[in-house]
């Protein structure tokens, strides 16, 4: 139970306290079966945890996309590949959906048990300020919370947060955060976000070290250098569990090439690469922003320093993409905290919030238990289940070429976000063009297709020798270009079109247009 998890010294929570931290994780959890499709990466994972369990744990040669480098590239995220590779084979896409829902809620809840040691021991409102935190870094967190490795390394960061927090609440003298450092062992082998863990406890070693320079009398100067030293040792061994990955000189070298050399990264053409306030969701963020810059801004005495560097980090991280918005959220728990201790904690004793948290959950167990797929639902309408208004994948056009295009050169051309699906589906017959791996491709290719100008991107395509092009059919950046090559539709409907090219003659195949 999370009480075990409290500081015995403090009072009991209020009643309405655990109810409402339970609904805000129980509305996390069925969030993926009411509002999600499966996670486009998660097809192209599901193939690398294959070849990985084919070949062996180390760098891979490519065999999903025919573009691709021919080089050896880094699975960095092996070990989160290969569980996800065990869990489909286990149970399929409920197992997924489930798993999902799990870490979403578990990162709500490691959450609110780390912003419950954010505070002071002289304030009162330890409780109302966690769940404000926590409600904020919800709001920041589950946009972008998709099922894949990143996910899995979100949650357990959110409790390397709760372990670090939990130790500088008992005075740096918790030897339960000496749980870090294999925790970050076992993150750097799901995803880079283990870097997160030694950029915390270095932001903690600068707070005890900023307040070492401001404190007024010699034992709280003794006391600072002491809490330094300590977090001094344990960076040392956070960072050296950053080093505990069979993939260590890759995943140094793919984080470089992430921030300092991938074409696609710096374009930000893809959705997560592109600023944090793009789009609709993100006038919101800006929003949410702009009131809590205010209200630390209001409160920033009462904000200790190694927090304020704990808040740099996360920005640093914010203003470069969107997909750094979860690590944002989580690294805004303690400021926030701190700013808002003064709510006073009587506010969640009344009666009707324990009640209103209690139909929280219910309610959101009722969904779950609605929502999720019987065994009569299959992938294909599980995932398109919301109309082609929303993103989905082109599985009728899937099963048409898996029945129908006879393979002869074995490759077929895509787009990027369908890449990852169209080489799970059809991998036995076909190999893609391009998926979500944006690190296997060269400079060249991205500047053949992606960044080039609508000639190069002719030119390009003409070079290639395919036997079909499963495209979007609308706003196929593809199409226009294939369509002037001579390349003709044989299979159309609402979300997808297959096109042939000018060499292959079908005649079965032509009969099959929507």
């Amino acid at each position: 139970m999370p009480g075990c998890l409290i500081d015995p010294q403090r009072r009991s929570a209020p009643r309405g306290f655990w109810p409402l931290v339970c609904m805000l994780a129980a509305m996390a959890a069925v969030k993926p079966l009411l509002f999600d499709t499966l996670d486009p990466d998660l097809f192209w994972h599901i193939l690398v945890g294959q070849q990985l369990a084919h070949d062996g744990v180390g760098p891979l040669v490519d065999g999903i996309s025919y573009a691709s480098m021919r080089d050896a590239w880094t699975p960095y995220s092996w070990l989160a590949e290969m569980g996800m590779n065990l869990l489909w084979r286990a149970g399929g896409f409920r197992a997924v959906l489930a798993a999902h829902g799990a870490l979403a809620a578990g990162v709500i809840l490691f959450t609110a048990l780390a912003a419950m040691q954010c505070t002071r021991a002289s304030h009162s409102g330890r409780y109302a300020s966690a769940l404000i935190a926590t409600g904020a870094a919800m709001m920041l967190i589950l946009p972008w919370y998709g099922f894949r490795p990143a996910a899995m390394a979100i949650c357990l960061l959110a409790a390397v947060l709760y372990l670090l927090y939990r130790d500088r609440q008992l005075g740096e003298r918790w030897k339960g955060v000496w749980l870090v450092p294999p925790l970050t062992a076992l993150i750097v082998n799901l995803h880079l976000y283990a870097l997160m863990a030694p950029i915390w406890v270095g932001a903690l070693m600068g707070g005890a070290i900023v307040e070492r320079f401001v404190a007024g009398d010699e034992d709280a100067k003794n006391e600072s250098s002491r809490r330094a030293r300590r977090y001094l040792i344990l960076l040392l061994l956070t960072f050296l569990g950053c080093c505990c990955t069979p993939m260590l000189r890759g995943f140094v070298r793919t984080a470089l090439y992430y921030q300092f050399a991938d074409p696609m990264v710096a374009s930000a053409l893809i959705v997560e690469m592109q600023p944090f306030y793009e789009g609709s969701f993100g006038k919101i963020v800006v929003l949410l922003l702009i009131v809590v810059a205010l209200v630390l801004a209001q409160f920033r005495r009462q904000i200790r320093a190694g927090d304020w560097l704990v808040l740099a980090a996360g920005t640093a991280l914010l203003v470069q993409h969107g997909r750094f918005t979860p690590l944002f959220g989580l690294c805004l728990v303690p400021a926030l905290v701190s700013a808002v201790s003064s709510v006073s904690d009587q506010r969640l004793d009344l009666r009707f919030l324990a009640t209103a948290g209690r139909l929280g959950v219910a309610s959101a167990v009722v969904a779950l238990l609605f929502a999720f797929p019987r065994t009569s639902v299959g992938l294909d309408q599980w995932v398109n289940r919301r109309g082609r208004a929303t993103a989905g994948y082109p599985c009728s056009a899937a099963n048409y070429a898996a029945r129908n295009i006879t393979p002869r050169t074995g490759k077929m051309i895509n787009e990027f976000t369908w890449g990852g699906y169209l080489a799970w589906r059809l991998h036995d017959h076909f190999q893609v063009l391009v998926d979500g791996r944006t690190q296997v491709y060269s400079g060249q290719f991205w500047n053949a297709t992606y960044l080039g100008d609508e000639h190069r991107r002719e030119n390009f395509l003409a070079t290639i020798d395919a036997d079909m092009a499963v495209l979007p059919a609308e706003k196929s950046l593809f199409r226009a270009s294939l369509e002037r090559l001579h390349w003709r539709p044989v299979y159309c409907d609402s979300r997808a079109v297959i096109l042939l090219p000018p060499a292959v003659r079908n005649d079965t195949a032509s009969s099959g247009t929507n």
